[in-house]
């Protein structure tokens, strides 16, 4: 096939020549492992066997695999494919198309595909990189159009479009990539080790059921600490949403306060006087506890940062005079799986006012609350800090990218589904998207089906903005997307996002195959696999600036549109 060119558009210093795209298998061969049968008659516990990778083997963070948890007897050999150090592997089943780097000998099973002779064209690093965006993923799935992509074969892998830069610029890109890598997993581990602290703390400074004092306290303190009703302690009210469709609600500069802003220090949505005035949304003060009452945060507790109004998902609880806000807050968030669990059987339902009002809080005196408040709220700050921090020293100079929650860089929207039996809510004006209509969409500009001003005020649906909002399903299916062009709403098989001012929504959508594999890997149900919202806004992944985030998403735009073009001309040409 005839060679193209492309370019990115930033660049590593030195770095001129434009990017060849070639077909993958014109480059590499690619090789399929295989299986002795029946396995378990192989398995060995000899020092001696072989290496045997599974998938388990593979790192969550990180592209390199070192060691394996069991091996084979070496008669099981000519019934599988051996690796070695340096050479590349793609998983064609369960973490589906996860590329990594083999840093042990060792023997593949046919859930594996081997990507060899690789050294004359690609750098082992920047290839094992490249194998893992969303791109790659997005080719092998439309060049399986009209079946159910669940394996990977060497076919659809390798008539995939790649790039090919020269190989110094490779290189570079893959080092820095490896280096951003190392940094992310480092302060992940600090995270995870602080929160492992917190949850001690939590349990530790609290007394337990039916005891009167905590396990470890201040010192100074020791009376006892006595049982009060939350409603006799505090006063509480929750907001309402002005509707949704009325222009003269929104775009004020009354902040707007969802459930999944609880701990955020500015809003997605701003209302007007007019909003306020002619809706049940309520005022709250900053340094107000802000508490879930349902959706995907139920049962979260936080302390606002700016004053605002909410919605009827949030209830503002305002201590009375000698009880303190952070430590009622941080009684609320250590007792969250308890209360939810409690009143959200199986997750079904809502919290109210009068089931938060009636809970029992072990309360100790004035100052001993404070304390154990600012100590939980510096430990929350540490944590945030590791969590976000990220700075990579690169042969270009110093970059920082951040670490954050998708949660932190969007807002995480379900949707409703008015009922089939009504004709009033159909047929109007109002986009609303099902799960089946993204197939090999990048943009979504028209549904198949669209709902009334009545069906939208009958459910759960919420109307999304266009040009910032991935549309994200979430179930039996999960991960397939599309970037909405129109404003719109779907029903509830989506949990979308709508990213923040600060956060480039193309490259959000570029991501899109790392928030699927997470969301995959947290996907829980009985009946059908599910990500919830809350699960969704959990995944952590790596952020640059706002610039870079622009570059980058503009880069991956520009090898979306050569995709699409490639995949095209074949039937340009079948027509001619």
């Amino acid at each position: 096939m005839a060679e193209k060119t492309n370019a990115p558009e930033i660049r590593f210093e030195g770095f001129t020549d434009p990017w060849e795209q070639r077909k993958f298998s014109d480059l590499v061969l690619i090789e399929r492992g295989g299986s002795p049968r029946p396995i378990d008659a192989y398995i060995t516990e000899d020092p001696a066997g072989l290496n045997w990778v599974k998938i388990g083997d593979a790192p969550s963070m990180g592209r390199y695999i070192t060691s394996t948890s069991e091996r084979i007897k070496p008669e099981g050999l000519s019934k599988t494919r051996q690796v070695y150090p340096g050479d590349l592997v793609l998983s064609n089943s369960m973490s589906f198309g996860r590329p990594y780097i083999m840093a042990v000998e060792g023997c593949i099973h046919d859930g594996w595909l081997l990507i060899r002779d690789t050294q004359n064209q690609f750098d082992p690093v920047f290839l094992c990189h490249m194998l893992g965006t969303s791109q790659m993923l997005d080719q092998y799935r439309m060049f399986a159009s009209g079946s159910t992509v669940n394996n990977l074969n060497k076919e659809l892998v390798g008539d995939a479009i790649v790039p090919l830069p020269d190989r110094d610029e490779q290189a570079k890109i893959g080092n820095y990539l490896d280096e951003l890598d190392s940094l992310i997993t480092l302060h992940q581990r600090k995270y995870d080790k602080l929160c492992t602290v917190k949850k001690s703390m939590l349990d530790k400074m609290f007394p337990k059921p039916g005891e009167t004092e905590p396990e470890i306290r201040f010192e100074g303190f020791t009376d006892p600490w006595e049982q009060r009703k939350l409603g006799d302690i505090t006063s509480s009210y929750s907001g309402g949403t002005p509707q949704a469709n009325n222009p003269d609600y929104y775009n004020g500069s009354i902040p707007f306060i969802r459930s999944a802003e609880i701990n955020a220090d500015k809003t997605e949505l701003y209302l007007t006087e007019k909003g306020l005035a002619e809706s049940s949304a309520a005022l709250v003060d900053a340094g107000c506890i802000l508490y879930a009452l349902y959706g995907a945060t139920s049962g979260e507790a936080g302390i606002s940062r700016i004053n605002g109004a909410i919605n009827q998902a949030i209830l503002a609880i305002c201590p009375y005079a000698g009880f303190d806000s952070g430590f009622l807050a941080s009684w609320l968030r250590r007792e969250k799986d308890a209360i939810v669990a409690t009143y959200l059987q199986g997750g079904q339902g809502n919290l109210s006012g009068a089931i938060v009002k009636d809970l029992k809080v072990p309360v100790p005196g004035l100052p001993e609350q404070k304390a154990i408040g600012d100590c939980l709220s510096k430990l929350d700050s540490l944590i945030t800090l590791h969590q976000r921090k990220c700075q990579c020293r690169s042969l270009c100079g110093y970059l920082s990218w951040e670490q954050r929650k998708l949660g932190e860089v969007a807002t995480i929207v379900g949707g409703g589904t008015p009922s089939t039996n009504n004709d009033a809510y159909w047929d109007g004006d109002i986009d609303w998207y099902s799960p089946a209509e993204l197939s090999g969409r990048v943009y979504a500009d028209r549904s198949v089906r669209r709902i009334t001003q009545a069906g939208y005020d009958s459910c759960s649906a919420t109307l999304l903005p266009a040009g910032k909002t991935i549309l994200f399903t979430s179930r039996a299916g999960i991960g397939t997307t599309a970037i909405l062009r129109r404003s719109a709403c779907t029903n509830q098989g989506f949990q979308s996002l709508v990213v923040n001012d600060d956060t480039d929504v193309y490259f959000v959508y570029s991501m899109t195959d790392r928030i699927k594999k997470f969301a995959a890997q947290k996907a829980s149900g009985s009946t059908f696999l599910e990500i919830s919202g809350k699960g969704l806004a959990a995944g952590e992944f790596a952020f640059p600036s706002k610039d870079e985030q622009t570059a980058i998403g503009s880069m991956f735009k520009q090898l979306d549109s050569l995709i699409a073009l490639h995949q095209r001309e074949p039937r340009f040409a079948d027509t001619g």
